[in-house]
């Protein structure tokens, strides 16, 4: 297993978001990447440094990560750059495939798992979805819930409410067979092996109990605030709503 994160201002569950998972059983690398879309950063310029990293104290965590774990590869990247702006991220997921494809002196992974950092699986959905790999060739598609815990709830339990509906029940696939000429190239949400999506032959697994639990709503307001403005600036304010898989 190797697992892949980019990271932008995510000190608030990046180091619980690694505690999560340092153990998955597997695991033989994880790639941080740590850098911003530039419409991020002209969206929210306050949230950025001028070398395009983030403002909030996540490096001195990916530090401390990169301290603890021997397993973990941290690339303080930058901006990241792209003729179409809503597709910035590629660059950025690009750039933990390949530091994988690189790794000579370790075996390749089989299985690529995206964990971004407020993306979390229980210690037993760890275990399931290891055993569910050995039989599949194909990625693999699990339930995705997002957690919506605005600070209007901070007083009720964390999973008392979950968003539902609409864009929101967009499969989100995050598991994929490992090869070294995967590239992200026209959606940074779906890799690409040779120039095909390997979305297209994806194995639908939600019948399974391994779940993906998703908490970018549960995040402090001025992060959410943050977010949205940065979707608007990728021009998804605007009327007709590009595809929900652009997201």
């Amino acid at each position: 297993i190797a697992l892949a994160t980019i990271c932008l201002n995510e000190s608030e569950f990046l180091w619980l978001n690694y505690q999560q998972h340092r153990n998955w059983p597997g695991l033989i690398a994880w790639v941080f990447v740590h850098g911003a879309c530039r419409t991020y950063a002209e969206a929210n310029p306050q949230m950025v440094t001028p070398v395009g990293l983030s403002a909030d104290g996540t490096g001195s965590v990916l530090e401390r990560i990169a301290a603890d774990c021997p397993l973990a590869q941290v690339i303080e990247y930058g901006w990241a750059d792209a003729p179409d702006k809503s597709q910035e991220k590629c660059v950025l997921r690009n750039e933990y495939l390949s530091a994988i494809t690189q790794q000579l002196h370790r075996p390749w992974p089989d299985w690529l798992i995206i964990s971004d950092a407020d993306e979390m699986y229980t210690h037993a959905a760890q275990q399931q979805i290891c055993g569910l790999l050995p039989g599949l060739k194909r990625s693999l598609l699990l339930t995705q819930r997002h957690i919506w815990h605005p600070l209007s709830l901070s007083t009720t339990p964390l999973f008392s409410q979950e968003v539902v509906g609409g864009y929101w029940t967009v499969p989100h696939c995050r598991i994929y067979p490992w090869h070294p000429r995967l590239k992200y190239e026209a959606n940074h949400n779906e890799p690409c092996l040779d120039g095909t999506s390997l979305h297209r032959s994806m194995v639908d697994g939600r019948h399974y109990r391994c779940q993906c639990v998703h908490l970018g709503f549960a995040r402090g307001p001025e992060q959410r605030t943050a977010t949205n403005l940065y979707y608007v600036a990728r021009g998804e304010g605007r009327e007709p709503r590009p595809s929900n898989r652009q997201r």
